[in-house]
This record gives C-alpha cells, structure tokens and sequence, in this order.
C-alpha cells in the first residue's frame, strides 16, 4: 500500500525511501573516504614531516653549540653588589633571656 500513496508534490513514498537509502549511504561512504585518507596522512605524510622539522631544528641546535676552539663566548654578565645603605643597619644575632 505505502508504494501506492503519493505524497502532495507527487512523489511515491518508496521513492522517497530508496532517496533516504542512497543518501545515507553516501554520507556514511564520504566519512569513511575522509577517515581512511587522514589515517593515511597521519600514518605517511606527518612522520616525514616531523622528520624534516627535527633534523632542521637539531642543525640549529649543534650550529649554535659548535664552539670553535679559542674563542671565549660570555653568556651572562653577573650583576655587581650594590652598596648597602646605611638605613640597613648590622644584623645581630640574639639570645632570648629568660
């Protein structure tokens, strides 16, 4: 009986189904194209990338640590003591008299 209705725009109702059907059955082929092709991104292309951005930065890194022999690099500058103010006063060590 449902393949005799017709709905008011003129379209059998099996029709509409066999449409539901098909377009959920493209959706779900979509998500799965879209799940196998990042699986294999993550699985081929991003290792070569991580590869290429470690060694770029590990060659910086032994750049910037290679020191030639001779020559005396500074780093840091420690900081003079400043004078202290007479309104410090001297520390006294005390004993609590009973």
């Amino acid at each position: 009986m449902d393949d005799k209705l017709i709905s008011d725009f003129g379209f059998k109702i099996s029709d509409l189904k066999n449409n539901l059907a098909m377009g959920l059955f493209r959706v779900v082929l979509i998500l799965l194209t879209i799940y196998f092709l990042f699986k294999i991104v993550f699985r081929i292309v991003f290792p070569l990338v991580l590869k290429h951005y470690v060694k770029k930065h590990e060659d910086n890194f032994h750049s910037q640590n290679h020191k030639k022999e001779g020559k005396i690099n500074v780093d840091y500058i420690p900081k003079k003591d400043k004078p202290k103010s007479s309104i410090d006063g001297e520390y006294v060590d005390y004993e609590e008299v009973k």
